[in-house]
């Protein structure tokens, strides 16, 4: 499930991709707990995959597709650019909320993939029991493929990339009524 979006904010000097890390993993588990699913684990093995597809999908530009799936089991990703930087915190609180606020498209009473839901459902999935987190940013001086960054050598383009790897895999067809749970309470991100 592929999600790509254009946002401004203010410039800034530096980008931590542990503190997006930090902010991902504790959104990630208190939506899980609002669906009854229990807390996921960070794994160094998946942290390593999600980095390196999040660093293929920054540095190789693909003509077709702006963002595309590593087939590695259960997979969320996010992209963003911007001519002014991101805050960490920024960054990743459009990927949890654009991710999240998929359960629009879910339907409890009708349980099964709804692709317009996907990044949501494979967040919740109740089965799954770690995570790996890549984080990578850089700077684009021209266009990168079917990712539309608008940047130039006098004003760069900043990119953000996000890859989330979970284990095991989410999405499976015929286990969705076990694995997403409606809301036991309410959550907003305001």
């Amino acid at each position: 499930v592929l999600l790509a979006i254009l946002i401004l904010s203010p410039v800034l000097a530096s980008f931590d991709e542990n503190h997006v890390k930090r902010e991902i993993i504790s959104y990630y588990n208190l939506l899980r707990d609002v669906h009854d699913s229990p807390p996921l684990i960070l794994d160094e093995q998946l942290n390593g995959s999600a980095l390196q597809w999040a660093q293929h999908l920054s540095i190789v530009p693909n003509p077709e597709k702006c963002l595309y799936h590593s087939r590695l089991g259960g997979e969320n990703i996010y992209f963003a650019w911007s001519t002014w930087g991101y805050s960490e915190l920024e960054f990743s609180r459009a990927a949890i909320r654009a991710f999240y606020e998929e359960i629009k498209f879910y339907n409890y009473s009708r349980p099964g993939l709804n692709l317009p839901a996907a990044h949501f459902t494979n967040m919740i999935w109740r089965n799954c029991e770690k995570i790996g987190i890549g984080v990578f940013h850089m700077n684009y001086t021209s266009s990168h493929g079917a990712c539309r960054v608008i940047g130039s050598v006098d004003r760069p383009a900043m990119g953000y990339m996000l890859v989330v790897h979970q284990w095991p895999p989410s999405n499976v067809l015929e286990q969705f009524e076990q694995n997403v749970r409606p809301p036991k309470r309410s959550y907003s991100f305001a």
